[in-house]
Formats: C-alpha cells, structure tokens, sequence
C-alpha cells in the first residue's frame, strides 16, 4: 500500500501554498449535477466531480464539489483528485481535499479499511474512529491531528476509508479532508458534504 505519511505531505504542501498552485480547468472533468446518486449511494446535494481511473477494474469514485472549493493539480501520482477552497485560508493554510485509490493486498475489503485506519493510528493517533459503510461498502471515519516537521502545529484531518472488492481484488479508496481551522462552519458544511456525499461503484 502506497505510504500514506507520504500523501499527507504532498496534501499539506499543497495546501500551504494554495494561492500559488495552478487551477485546473474542468473541461475533461466528467460532472454530475447535485441531487444524484450512484446505486446504494446517498444523494449528493453537490455537484459530483468523477476521479480518473487507471484501470477498468478499478471503483468508480465521484466526490461532491462544494461551491468555493475548484480542483487543482499535484505534483504526486498517488493522489486522483484534489480540491482546494482558497477563500478559506486560515494561518497560511487552505483547506484540501484529497482522494486516493490504491489496489491493497489485504485478504478482504474490511481488512483493507483496517489496514488504512491502522496506519493513521500509528502514525498520528486518533481522535475518534466510526465504522460504518458507504455506498454499501464497509468504510471507516477517523478523525486526528495532521503533523508533520513542516506543519509542526497540528491541523484537523478527516480520513475515510473505504473496501471496495472487485475482479482484480481489494481497492482502498480514501477521501482526506485538512485544514488548519476545524471549527470553522464552512469548512464543517462542505467537510460533511464531502464525506455524506461520497460514491463508490464497484467494477
């Protein structure tokens, strides 16, 4: 599994120095309007964004856009998607978004989850974990404290979770939320869109 300190680096960076990044454009970007919902999924009340696939077996992911939040490009390969709100930079720090999915090794997608829910716990700690599913597969909600020796002040992060089973195995998908102001109402509003919002289809 691909090393998960590394990703929340590549987020951290990236939201740090949000005003510089480049925006992307979202021609290209396949939407769908709010109020939808894949099959077994809840209705976004955002528009839904797709995440590039790199194969034909792997999930199909769609994350609810919140107004305020644009995507933009990262300089690291394991992230599918990310967003940034710039309007709601807080301490040097715009609030991100970032998914990921990986094909895990793991006997089973539970496991998968678990092995995901482990590597922040060891590495960051946890504040709380919820089991749960999404989209009828089992996933897990942690939230903890980001920290890292460029962002030595700890920021609020939501990590989920999510096993998905498929013809060529487990994938992981994660959807990683950050900020440096976690009780800020707009970035609550959009967090929970976000993650409630959340579709997952196998493949």
């Amino acid at each position: 599994m691909t090393d998960l300190n590394a990703r929340f680096k590549i987020a951290t960076i990236a939201g740090t120095v949000g005003l510089a990044l480049t925006v992307s454009a979202t021609a290209g970007t396949l939407l769908a309007p709010a109020a939808s919902a894949a099959p077994g999924c809840a209705v976004s009340t955002a528009q839904l964004v797709t995440v590039p696939s790199r194969a034909a077996t792997e999930p199909i992911v769609q994350l609810p856009k919140p107004a305020g939040w644009e995507r933009f490009d990262t300089a690291g390969r394991d992230i599918r998607l990310a967003l940034v709100n710039r309007s709601l930079i807080a301490d040097e720090f715009a609030p991100v978004a970032v998914v990921t999915v990986d094909k895990s090794d793991s006997a089973n997608a539970k496991a998968a989850v678990d092995r995901a829910v482990g590597a922040i716990r060891s590495s960051f700690g946890t504040k709380s974990v919820r089991t749960g599913t999404v989209c009828g597969f089992p996933s897990a909600t942690v939230d903890y404290d980001f920290t890292s020796s460029a962002e030595p002040k700890p920021h609020p992060a939501t990590l989920v979770a999510v096993g998905v089973p498929s013809s060529a195995g487990v994938h992981t998908v994660t959807l990683t939320l950050m900020t440096s102001r976690g009780d800020a109402p707009a970035y609550r509003a959009a967090r929970n869109t976000m993650v409630s919002g959340l579709q997952i289809q196998a493949r």
